[in-house]
């Protein structure tokens, strides 16, 4: 269901070793953004329904930055007047975005991990899309306060993972049962609203906002497209908020 953005951190200098290691590479080009555009069914609806959450966190004129950008499709949702630069370890993915999405306001690099190439205080928003679950929280702190350096005073990290606190666990055990790619290695810590204010302050930011969202809605684009996002629209905000599949973590850097 979640964007997995073939990104995985691991540093080859640590000495955290999680056993066995999902080889990201296994993904197919462009996996993810072709079921984005199927604009079919609750993965394709999830994808959708999140884009246009974190999307609202970034505001028209901003200097834009994606961390595990896989594809390049959430850069490729955004408006023009946003000047986006995503990265990823994993070049396949960069190639595929270079090609279909790369635009005078979208430039697509590769990084090394957890290493951004960039100089400080570069950015307005920095945003991280179902990526810190892929690696140890020692390494999820790394990455955050990298995000950190390149924003610039005031400017913002916006980060989702899947919410443990949730029927997420369940919805992951269908994932692994029934679609070809697996997530029972890929997900290494399972944050809940606790665990991923602690991972923002420890980046050295103020925590703006830490709640759920993806409750019941993209679910029912299994029905009908249009049905998703009419339930989208009247699921009521405290049960979106405590129960949602996924948690949005928004920080400030001081």
């Amino acid at each position: 269901m979640p964007d997995m953005t073939a990104f995985y951190l691991m540093d080859t200098n640590s000495t955290i070793s999680p056993a066995p290691a999902y080889d990201y590479d296994s993904i197919p080009q462009g996996y993810y953004d072709s079921v984005y555009h199927r604009r079919k069914g609750a993965q394709s609806k999830w994808h959708h329904m999140e884009y246009v959450r974190v999307g609202r966190e970034i505001p028209a004129g901003s200097a834009h930055l994606d961390v595990g950008c896989g594809p390049g499709t959430f850069a490729s949702s955004l408006p023009a007047t946003i000047r986006s630069t995503s990265m990823d370890i994993a070049l396949p993915q960069i190639e595929y975005a270079r090609k279909f999405y790369a635009a005078p306001n979208r430039v697509f690099e590769t990084m090394e991990p957890a290493k951004i190439p960039c100089p400080d205080e570069t950015f307005d928003v920095v945003t991280s899309l179902e990526l810190v679950e892929h690696i140890t929280e020692d390494e999820g702190q790394r990455l955050l306060k990298e995000c950190a350096r390149v924003l610039k005073k005031g400017g913002r990290l916006v980060v989702t993972t899947p919410n443990y606190s949730s029927a997420w666990p369940l919805l992951e055990w269908v994932v692994n049962s029934v679609t070809p790619v697996t997530y029972k290695y890929q997900h290494i810590t399972k944050y809940k609203k606790p665990t991923l204010h602690k991972l923002l302050e420890e980046a050295g930011l103020e925590v703006v906002d830490v709640a759920g969202f993806q409750f019941s809605a993209p679910f029912y684009a299994m029905l009908s497209w249009k049905l998703a996002d009419w339930v989208g629209a009247i699921e009521p905000a405290f049960v979106t908020r405590n129960l949602g599949n996924l948690l949005i973590g928004i920080a400030r850097k001081p």
